[in-house]
C-alpha cells in the first residue's frame, strides 16, 4: 500500500482486532468483528461499504462514543502509540475534539441550534487551548475565514439556521479544525449536499489536507469521494475488512469479489445508455443470523462450496494488498479454477438493448403529460395578523411535454423546484398560475370526484422509502389500499393481486403480512413501487427514488423501473439529483434552477454538449469513481440565492463563471439552440 515515506514514522491511529458489539434482547449484535487497519501522518484513508456494515461504528468505537446497548468487546485501538481502550472517561474528553476531531453527516442535527457558529467553535477552544474568549473568538474567525465561509464576521454571530447546507458543513470542518487535531474522522461529509455543494466541500478538504497537514479517516458510500481524496481504502462487509488496499489498486485492480461488485455497479457518466446495471442481489446478512463461510458467500458470484462452509483469512497478497477471499488463497486456488472471471459489466453488457430499440421518437410520440407556464408560489406571513410579506418564488414559468412510454429526466440542486413540480403535475398541491394536461385533457380545477379517475393512471414513488411507508399497516395492506380506495376491491381478488405484484416488484408474496420495519431499504423501495403500479397507471412521477439507497441496491430498483416501464408500457417523470443516474434512465432531461428550465435536451445531447454554465457545472461537480481520470473541475462557487428573492436578470449570474453586465440586467429566453435542444443563456 502507498505510504509516501510513512514507513519511517510511526502510524497516527492503529486499530487492531477491533470487535464492537451491542446486545439487544434477541441476541449480540456483531456491528463491528475484527476490523484492522493503520493510518500514518498526512495520509487520507478511505472506508466503504453498504449501510450497516460497521463503517459508522468503526468510527465511534474509536472515539470510545460506544452507548449501551453496545460495546466494545475487544481488540485494541492505539492512537499516537497509546491505548485509547484503557483511557478514563477525564482523559479521552482531552483528547476528543482536541486531538481526534470528527465531522458528522448531517450538519444541521450535529450543531447546537440556541448558539451562534463562532460560540460553538470558541467552546472548543476555551475547553482545549486555554484561550480567553476573546482570543478564541479571534482563532474562531481565522478558521471560518480558512473553510472559505463569505463574510465570517458576520456569520460568526449567525445561527445554524441562517446558514445552507454548504455552509452548515464548511462550520463543522471548522470546529474540527479549530483545535488543529492530529486525526480527522469524516463520516459521510458530503452525502447530504447537492453536488456542486459536495464539489466545494472536497475542494476544500484537499487543500486543507496540504495546509493543515492532519490524517484522515473518511468514511462514505460514494466511491467516486474515495477516487478523489483517499490514499489507501479499507472495504468493509458484515463487520469485517474484506480488502484493504492503496487506492489506484482498489479502482485498477480490485481483488475481493464485492469490491469488484460495488464499483461495478455505479452508473457513470461515461457509459453509454441503454445498458443493464450491475446490481449485487440480496442484502446484507442479517448480522444476529450471518452465514457460516465467508459472510459474503450468498451474494457472491465466484462462490463456492468451501465459501460457505469455511471464513477466509485475511491474506496479504504479494503487491502489500490485503484480501479475505479463499480465491486469493493458494491452498484452495484449485477450488476457482474453473470460475469465469469475467467483469460483471462485461457480463451485464450482454444484456444491453439493441441501439434505440426502445428509445421513444419525441417527433411521431404523442404528449401524455403537458405542462404549460406553470407558476407556484408560496406566501410568506408574519407579523401579528400574518399578512402576507412576500412569497417563495417555487416554479417560476415552467413548461415542458412527457411522451407517452418516454423518461423524462428533471435535475438541479435542492431548492430548485423539482419535487413541486411534480407535485403539481399530479395536483397534490394547486398551481399559481398555469396549465397541466394529462392526455389531453386539462386536469386544472377538476373536483375531487373528477381527479380521482384521473389519479388512477398517475401514481408517485417518494424519496424515503421507510417514511412513506405507514409503519402499523402490513405491506400486503399497504399495496392494497389503493384498490379500497378506488373501490377496486371487488370479488375477494385482492389479495391475488398483492401477490402478483410482489412477485412483479421482486418480493416474496409471503411477506405481505410483514410490517415495513421488517424489511430492508431496498426491499421497502420495491414496496413503494408495487403500491406506485397497482392502479395500472400511465405516468409516474419518481422523486428521488433511489437517493436514500446504497448504490448496490440502487442498481436493482433502477434495472426494476426500466423492466417495469418496458412491461407495463410506463412514463416516467424522474426526478435526482445524482447525474449518473440520470443519464442512464432518461431519454429527455430538463435542468432546473431557482424555479426554472435554464436547459433541455435529448440525453445525449444534454450529456456530451451542455449549453448553460449551469449544466456544465453540474456534470464537472459529479465525482468520477476512477483514479486515472483527468478532469478540467468546473466548481460552482456559492449557494442557490433564496427563491423568495431571486437574482434579477439570469437568475444563475450570481455564481456563473461567465456571466457578464446583461446577465445582472436582463432575463435570458428560453430558445433552441439546435434542434430539440433549448437553452437560457445570452452567450450560448
Amino acid at each position: 500500500m502507498s505510504e509516501r515515506g510513512e514507513s519511517v514514522q510511526k502510524p497516527i491511529l492503529e486499530v487492531e482486532d477491533l470487535k464492537t458489539s451491542f446486545f439487544t434482547d434477541d441476541g449480540e449484535v456483531k456491528s463491528v468483528d475484527g476490523v484492522d487497519f493503520v493510518i500514518h501522518p498526512n495520509e487520507t484513508l478511505g472506508m466503504v461499504g453498504e449501510s450497516g456494515c460497521g463503517k459508522s461504528v468503526t468510527s465511534l468505537s474509536i472515539m470510545r462514543l460506544i452507548d449501551s446497548p453496545g460495546k466494545i468487546v475487544g481488540g485494541s485501538i492505539r492512537f499516537r502509540g497509546e491505548e485509547l481502550l484503557t483511557k478514563s472517561p477525564a482523559e479521552m474528553r482531552k483528547i476528543r475534539g482536541n486531538e481526534i476531531s470528527m465531522i458528522f453527516q448531517e450538519p444541521m442535527t450535529s450543531l447546537n441550534p440556541v448558539h451562534t457558529v463562532g460560540a460553538q467553535i470558541v467552546e472548543a477552544l476555551v475547553l482545549h487551548r486555554k484561550l480567553t474568549r476573546h482570543e478564541a473568538m479571534l482563532k474562531a474567525l481565522d478558521m471560518l475565514k480558512l473553510v472559505g465561509i463569505p463574510a465570517p464576521d458576520q456569520r460568526i454571530n449567525e445561527y445554524p439556521h441562517q446558514l445552507s447546507g454548504g455552509m452548515r458543513q464548511r462550520v463543522m470542518i471548522a470546529m474540527a479544525l479549530s483545535c488543529d487535531p492530529k486525526l480527522l474522522i469524516a463520516d459521510e461529509p458530503t452525502t447530504a449536499l447537492d453536488v456542486t455543494i459536495q464539489a466545494q466541500i472536497l475542494d476544500l478538504m484537499k487543500k486543507l489536507k496540504n495546509t493543515i497537514g492532519s490524517s484522515v479517516m473518511l468514511i462514505t458510500h460514494d466511491l467516486g469521494v474515495i477516487a478523489e481524496l483517499a490514499d489507501n481504502v479499507v472495504v468493509l462487509y458484515a463487520g469485517e475488512v474484506v480488502e484493504y488496499a492503496d487506492v489506484k489498486t482498489i479502482f485498477e485492480h480490485p481483488k475481493h469479489p464485492y469490491t469488484i461488485a460495488l464499483l461495478e455497479s455505479i452508473p457513470r457518466l461515461t457509459d453509454d445508455r441503454g445498458r443493464k446495471l450491475f446490481s449485487i442481489s440480496g442484502n446484507i446478512p442479517d448480522p444476529l443470523h450471518r452465514p457460516g463461510g465467508c459472510p459474503f458467500h450468498t451474494r457472491c458470484r465466484f462462490a463456492q462450496d468451501v465459501c460457505a462452509s469455511e471464513h477466509p483469512p485475511l491474506t496479504v497478497l504479494e503487491d502489500g494488498s490485503k484480501v479475505r477471499c479463499w480465491m486469493h488463497v493458494e491452498s484452495h486456488a484449485h477450488h476457482f479454477a474453473h470460475v469465469d472471471r469475467t467483469s460483471p459489466r462485461i457480463v451485464v453488457e450482454e444484456q444491453r438493448l439493441e441501439p434505440g430499440s426502445d428509445d421513444v421518437d419525441a417527433q411521431t410520440a404523442q404528449p401524455l403529460l403537458q405542462i404549460r407556464k406553470l407558476v407556484k408560489h408560496f406566501p410568506i406571513r408574519g407579523g401579528f395578523m400574518r399578512k402576507v410579506t412576500g412569497h417563495v418564488r417555487a416554479v417560476d414559468n415552467v413548461s415542458f411535454d412527457i411522451m407517452q412510454g418516454e423518461t423524462f429526466g428533471l435535475v438541479g440542486e435542492s431548492g430548485c423546484g423539482k419535487s413541486t413540480t411534480g407535485r403539481l403535475a399530479l395536483r397534490l398541491l394547486e398551481p399559481t398560475s398555469g396549465e397541466v394536461e394529462f392526455d389531453g385533457r386539462p386536469i386544472v380545477g377538476l373536483n375531487t370526484k373528477e381527479m380521482r379517475r384521473v389519479r388512477r393512471e398517475m401514481q408517485i414513488i417518494f424519496q424515503d422509502p421507510f417514511a412513506s411507508l405507514n409503519p402499523r399497516m402490513t405491506v400486503g395492506d399497504t399495496i392494497a389500499d389503493a384498490f379500497a380506495i378506488h373501490h377496486l376491491n371487488r370479488n375477494g381478488s385482492t389479495k391475488d393481486k398483492v401477490a402478483e405484484l410482489m412477485k412483479l416488484v421482486g418480493l416474496e408474496p409471503d411477506y405481505m403480512r410483514r410490517y415495513p420495519h421488517q424489511f430492508s431499504g431496498g426491499q421497502r423501495q420495491r414496496i413503494g413501487v408495487a403500491r406506485a403500479i397497482a392502479l395500472d397507471p400511465r405516468l409516474i412521477i419518481c422523486d428521488e427514488p433511489v437517493s436514500a439507497l446504497d448504490v448496490s441496491i440502487q442498481a436493482q430498483i433502477i434495472n426494476l423501473l426500466e423492466d417495469l416501464q418496458k412491461r407495463l408500457k410506463l412514463s416516467y417523470l424522474f426526478i435526482a439529483h445524482d447525474l449518473s443516474v440520470v443519464k442512464h434512465i432518461s431519454d429527455r432531461v430538463a435542468v432546473m434552477y431557482l424555479g426554472k428550465i435554464v436547459e433541455l435536451a435529448e440525453t445525449e445531447e444534454l450529456f456530451s454538449n451542455p449549453l448553460h454554465p449551469y449544466t456544465e457545472g453540474l456534470l464537472a461537480a459529479v465525482p468520477v469513481p476512477d483514479t486515472s481520470a483527468q478532469r478540467n473541475r468546473i466548481i460552482i462557487s456559492g449557494d442557490v440565492p433564496s427563491p423568495s428573492n431571486p437574482p434579477s436578470g439570469c437568475r444563475f449570474h450570481t455564481r456563473c463563471p461567465i456571466a457578464q453586465d446583461i446577465c445582472k440586467r436582463v432575463e435570458p429566453v428560453l430558445e433552441e439552440k439546435s434542434p430539440g435542444h433549448i437553452a437560457a443563456c445570452h452567450f450560448r
